[in-house]
């Protein structure tokens, strides 16, 4: 009997010193991902960056989507994401962004918390996109006022 609890606890700190190895493996992957967007960004004036932004999908690719999280870059001529798992990428000019919206719901998925949902222009018509993320009003705020002044200069 002792000789079986000993197995079982030896296994169990087996197991624990693996997952503590992949999770460390691929949290050191998500950083250098990061870093690689952020890079990406270096010579652009960032006006917001949320490295955790968790995307809820485009309306234009149905309901069927994986949600993930990745990090969303504001510039002053562009709205970029990067979901981190799997790798997709969302590129959306501020002159296609014809408005921002308040939900707590997206494409059936909810979170009672607000939602950062933003409706641009593409080649095939109108599209729009959400995520939950820290300080959704204060992006609103500033893509709003980008808006403005865009429309401004029209």
């Amino acid at each position: 009997m002792g000789s079986i609890l000993g197995f079982v606890i030896l296994l169990c700190v087996v197991i624990l010193g693996i997952l503590i190895v992949i999770f460390a493996i691929i949290r050191r992957d998500l950083t250098r991902r990061a870093e690689d967007v952020l890079h990406k960004f270096q010579n652009k004036q960032i006006l917001g960056v949320s490295s955790n932004a968790n995307y809820f999908g485009r309306e234009s690719l149905g309901m069927k989507q994986v949600r993930g999280n990745g990090i969303l870059v504001l510039t002053n001529n562009e709205l970029y994401y990067q979901m981190l798992l799997p790798r997709e990428e969302l590129s959306i000019p501020l002159d296609h962004i014809i408005g921002i919206e308040d939900t707590v719901s997206f494409l059936g998925k909810s979170r009672s918390m607000p939602l950062l949902k933003v409706v641009f222009k593409t080649e095939k018509g109108t599209d729009s996109a959400a995520w939950l993320m820290k300080d959704v009003n204060h992006w609103k705020s500033i893509l709003v006022e980008l808006m403005d002044k865009s429309a401004g200069q029209v």
